[in-house]
């Protein structure tokens, strides 16, 4: 029993090497010109004025999300210099999740290669390659989640989990705040089976875990309305959260209205990875429905957390491909048990070790499909063009001036110039898009012309877009990189 044990552990770390060998890929390479670009502005604002307690987009205090994520990323990169240092705690989060899910399928079905098949299905799937090595908010976030429904499925055999379900729910709201709410209502019918099911022992972890998911949240809300009042609470609630949920943010956000995920998986995911997916949700809600012993909640908890944190998201107006991060980790859990039932078949006609085999070898083709996809989210990509830009911008420019760009979204050029980011528009529509986004607005990014602001300017400008701006003379040349040119201008005809 024990060489059994030790053996499933090998294979546990095994598969979590190939993991972490596939999320710290290319760790180094250039922030790109989406969100984590804003992130990485946040922990240069840390590192700059000495404040880890606050968020802040250049002098713009932003109070949007909770700031224990950023304060932990920013710490590390003090240690650890460059885009490297920005993502190595985020990629160890991610990895924990996925180390998680092996342990946990071990824990609850007792087969290695089914915990093994779960964490190689978490890293198929290319939105968490792509998404869970970057510098923001959710890869604590999904861990927190991830611990929160493995907690759930144990507690409806032992009521004593009960607080490390109050603890993970409390660690997903100092993360994200209320993006837990999600989750949260995902577990809740399984929360209140399992109260029901221990009755009288259920009631001090329960009370105990309530306090403890209470400690880990309140500070966030406490420390942020006592030092900013109806600010935090205008901005926070008000321009976040309800915004993204009404989907007021023009322009931001997948297409396609509630079924925006699902085409999105499909198309952007694969055909390989959606059939795999919706086969171990089918699998795991049929094997959880047919047994009757306690183990069928192993089963059917994740399969449901899936199926209604997926229900909940589409029906939120702003729909974003890193809001499913929190579901991938329940797939893996589902496959895991899936995987470990049919082990169970195939071992009572003396071919489990085959059924283990092959249920591996299914896992790794799933991983090579999904690494072959091509990219479908460029903001995420290294942006060398924007580094080069950025680096030769910053060699002309005084401490004080910023770096613009004309109709063109470009956050990561002003990180890699170290210098504000100023948007220059002629599109009302732009004007509006970026400067709806909160962390934009309260450092008064974009500027709508004519008329432009006066003196000097240092502009990025695509290729074919100077014309739309006649009002702005070029004096000088600076560098061109892939179809941008870096000019220094003038504004005339004010």
């Amino acid at each position: 029993m024990r060489r059994c044990h030790l053996d499933g552990l090998f294979a546990i770390f095994l598969a979590a090497a190939v993991v972490l060998v596939l999320l710290t890929n290319d760790l180094g390479a250039p922030v790109g010109n989406g969100d984590e670009a804003i992130y990485a502005e946040f922990v240069r604002s840390m590192h700059a004025t000495g404040d880890y307690l606050t968020l802040r987009y250049h002098d713009a205090v932003v109070t949007q999300r909770p700031v224990w994520p950023v304060a932990a990323y920013a710490l590390v990169a003090r240690v650890v210099p460059g885009a490297a240092g920005l993502r190595l705690l985020p990629v160890l989060l991610s990895w924990l999740t996925t180390l998680l899910v092996g342990l946990a399928v071990f824990r609850l079905h007792r087969r290695a290669a089914a915990a093994a098949v779960a964490m190689l299905s978490v890293a198929a799937a290319p939105a968490w390659l792509t998404y869970g090595r970057l510098a923001w908010s959710d890869p604590p976030f999904v861990l927190a989640c991830t611990a929160a429904v493995v907690a759930t499925a144990v507690a409806l055999a032992s009521p004593r989990p009960l607080v490390w379900v109050g603890a993970a729910l409390g660690l997903a709201l100092a993360t994200k705040s209320l993006a837990a709410a999600i989750p949260a209502l995902a577990l809740a019918p399984w929360l209140l089976a399992a109260v029901r099911r221990h009755r009288r022992a259920a009631v001090r972890p329960l009370l105990v875990g309530g306090a403890v998911l209470v400690a880990l949240a309140a500070p966030y809300y406490v420390y942020s309305f006592v030092r900013f009042g109806r600010y935090f609470l205008h901005d926070h609630f008000g321009q976040v959260l309800l915004a993204r949920a009404r989907g007021e943010l023009p322009g931001v956000g997948l297409s396609g209205g509630a079924g925006a995920y699902v085409v999105h998986i499909v198309r952007d995911e694969g055909w390989a990875f959606a059939l795999a997916a919706v086969a171990v949700l089918v699998a795991a809600t049929v094997f959880g429905l047919r047994e009757r012993r306690g183990g069928e909640s192993a089963l059917l908890v994740p399969a449901s957390y899936v199926l209604v944190v997926l229900a909940c998201l589409s029906l939120l107006g702003t729909r974003l491909a890193h809001y499913l991060l929190p579901v991938y980790p329940a797939l893996g859990l589902c496959a895991g048990g899936v995987v470990a039932r049919l082990q169970e078949a195939a071992e009572r006609r003396g071919r489990g070790a085959l059924a283990a085999v092959v249920a591996l070898a299914a896992a790794l083709v799933l991983v090579s499909t999904g690494l072959s996809q091509p990219p479908f989210d460029g903001s995420v990509l290294p942006a060398p063009q924007l580094v080069a830009l950025g680096r030769s911008a910053a060699a002309v420019l005084a401490p004080s001036e910023p770096v613009y760009s004309l109709d063109f979204y470009a956050p990561a050029l002003g990180y890699h110039a170290d210098h504000r980011w100023r948007l220059l528009t002629t599109s009302a529509r732009m004007a509006v898009i970026v400067g709806d986004v909160d962390v934009f607005a309260g450092d008064h990014t974009v500027v709508k012309g004519p008329p432009w602001p006066p003196g000097r300017l240092v502009v990025a400008v695509p290729d074919g877009v100077l014309a739309r701006a006649p009002e702005l003379l070029v004096t000088g040349r600076i560098a061109a990189e892939r179809g941008i040119g870096l000019y220094e201008m003038a504004s005339v005809g004010n």
